[in-house]
């Protein structure tokens, strides 16, 4: 797929120079070619003529895909200007069929170096962008991709320049309400947005409709007829905490001395050595020769420079803590072995490879199962002695929608939802999903359009994994499963790293460990990771790695980087769990409890619903039992 990139802007505007020069050096990483334009203030008004700046893109997009039906390009302002430093040839390359023409405002820069675009505009629409970050538009026009080769977005910038309501010429919020106005009124398909320009509209909602915003609690993918809307953290966003690809200094006063905070504080991933922006520098200096700009992409490149040396070695700073392998010095390692080998005696690791479709990966489980509500827990496995938490949320279960937790799993806080807003080490969110049980009707449709298939090495197993009991944990760096005995002790298990990465501690089966009350017996408050001296049977598993475990085995894991891990039982529980008798101390200690008790009765209190007018000022309580039953 072939992307190019470009931008327009003045030569009084800095920050321009600054995203220009950080999102050149992302397109040479990609081989994306990058043309940028830079206006004097008196081109730019004639470009403009007469609206606000913000209008340039359009007339740039405009003149790039010339169609002939715009009778009055010849004599535009923008054939006026963009002639002279943007060459026929340069405009026809660009407008090319067969590939992605991505404008960029010049206050928007790339942070994710590692992603190439492309990622994102799978989907078959003509037109992709971002929702606005406030809801004073339904569309925020900074990043814009057009697919060269539609008829529709190829026209769509004339008929937006003629088109569009005057009022939008000078007032807010410019170019992008007038694309939103111009849609509802032509009639785009499920595009009747609420608001335009700030300015509340007619348009009645859908009975039982969701919100537009992602933020507001809507879907993270909108698509009209023939435009794809990406939630703001996925696409662009002015809030750096939330910027999966691109930042967006909208909003901001100092927009220059925003961009290079940003990028000293290693909050632009993935950028080049410092010989790669020379190189992204001497690229620029062939677009431009006027002396004064020529001296403003010198003055940006060093500031790039300047700041990549300062921010080596930096991490992300909003990012999750970095999780490091944890050693004892008596541990063993787990061993490996092809998986049909594998008889059951004792664990081990084989190279069972990736799932195909859409559970091999967080992206794609995010685009084909993004809103699926799936079950979280704050810790796993859940006890009864957990205390109840003293902040928001007031509960330890929640349910959430998968591209949220996916989001905060890499280290990207929701903007929505009060258990994942908050990047908290001490109060980690995971998912505890059983996709294949009995569920809700459309998840169960989405999820049985997505056929699951163990891989072929997995084939030979003895016992085959239970899929219907299969768990699908999504875990952010540095959750910690405690330890416990999985599948009740009398089962063997298979935990199979689909991706990231996670360590694993095993301990034997007939190791005593502190179960007591008011654990049960498959439960233990030990925890391996604080004891230095532990006797542990460890292993790191990498992403396509399966560790094979026979029953009883105590284990508990801690996630290294954002995690994708699926958890099944080998083979079909035939035996139901066994009864457990309490322990002799137990027993003693319910016997004493009776003798005092005498003839006393124990008070039981009836909760019943309420009545009156005045509802209670909180909405919900907390309630901790903890019981033991002997016969």
């Amino acid at each position: 797929m072939q992307v190019k990139l470009v931008t327009l802007f003045n030569d009084e505007y800095h920050a321009g120079f600054v995203c220009t020069a950080v999102n050149t050096c992302y397109g040479q990483q990609h081989a994306v070619p990058i043309e940028a334009v830079v206006l004097s203030r008196d081109e730019m008004e004639v470009l403009c003529e007469g609206r606000h700046f913000a209008w340039g893109k359009v007339a740039l997009l405009r003149w790039i895909f010339a169609v002939e039906e715009d009778h009055g390009l010849a004599k535009s302002g923008a054939a006026a200007t963009l002639g002279i430093h943007l060459s026929i040839s340069a405009r026809d390359k660009l407008a090319a069929p067969g590939g992605w023409l991505v404008w960029l405002d010049a206050d928007l820069m790339v942070v994710d170096h590692t992603r190439h675009i492309s990622q994102l505009l799978d989907g078959g629409k003509d037109l992709v962008l971002g929702e606005d970050m406030a809801d004073l538009d339904w569309l925020n026009t900074g990043l814009v991709a057009c697919n060269t080769s539609s008829l529709w977005v190829r026209a769509l910038w004339a008929r937006v320049w003629h088109e569009s309501a005057s009022k939008f010429h000078q007032d807010e919020f410019w170019d992008q309400s007038g694309l939103c106005d111009c849609l509802a009124r032509w009639g785009e398909h499920d595009f009747q947005p609420a608001v335009v320009g700030g300015h509340r509209t007619n348009a009645s909602p859908k009975p039982g409709g969701r919100p537009w915003f992602s933020w507001q609690g809507g879907p993270w993918r909108k698509e009209t007829e023939h435009v794809s809307v990406l939630s703001a953290s996925s696409w662009q966003t002015n809030n750096p905490r939330c910027a999966q690809f691109a930042f967006h200094a909208a909003g901001m006063k100092d927009k220059a001395r925003c961009c290079r905070w940003l990028l000293e504080s290693g909050a632009v991933r993935g950028l080049p050595e410092t010989s790669a922006v020379a190189d992204a520098a001497a690229r620029v200096a062939t677009m431009n020769n006027d002396v004064a700009v020529a001296a403003s992409w010198d003055a940006a490149f060093h500031c790039l420079r300047a700041n990549l040396n300062a921010s080596h070695g930096k991490q992300w700073p909003w990012a999750w803590p970095a999780v490091q392998q944890q050693q004892w010095p008596h541990e063993r390692q787990v061993s490996e072995s092809e998986c049909h080998e594998w008889r059951g005696r004792s664990p081990g690791v084989c190279k069972a490879g990736n799932p195909k479709g859409v559970w091999g990966s967080l992206e794609t489980l995010k685009l084909q199962l993004g809103e699926v509500m799936v079950k979280s827990v704050d810790a796993a496995p859940i006890r009864i002695s957990d205390l109840p938490p003293v902040s928001p949320p007031f509960c330890s279960v929640m349910a959430v929608r998968l591209w949220e937790i996916i989001d905060y799993a890499r280290g990207f806080p929701s903007q929505s939802n009060t258990a994942l807003c908050h990047i908290d080490i001490a109060r980690q969110w995971r998912t505890d999903w059983k996709p294949w049980q009995k569920t809700s009707q459309p998840s169960k449709r989405l999820i049985q359009q997505q056929r699951f298939q163990w891989p072929k090495a997995l084939a030979g197993l003895a016992l085959a994994p239970n899929i219907t009991d299969a768990n699908l944990e999504i875990a952010p760096p540095g959750a910690v499963r405690r330890t416990h005995q999985p599948a009740h002790a009398h089962m063997g298990w298979i935990l199979w790293q689909l991706e990231g990465q996670q360590q694993v501690v095993l301990l034997l089966p007939g190791k005593q460990l502190p179960t007591g009350p008011p654990l049960d017996c498959f439960q233990s408050a030990y925890n391996p990771w604080e004891d230095a001296r532990a006797e542990v049977l460890t292993r790191v598993l990498q992403r396509g790695e399966a560790l094979l475990v026979p029953a009883g085995w105590w284990v508990s894991t801690r996630t290294i980087e954002a995690s994708l891990a699926l958890f099944a039982p080998l083979g079909i529980d035939p035996i139901p769990a066994p009864i457990v008798r309490p322990s002799e101390e137990l027993a003693t200690e319910a016997a004493n409890m009776a003798l005092a008790l005498g003839a006393h009765r124990f008070l039981v209190k009836c909760m019943r619903t309420g009545s009156g007018k005045h509802t209670p000022a909180h909405g919900c309580c907390n309630a901790v039992c903890s019981y033991e039953l002997f016969c």
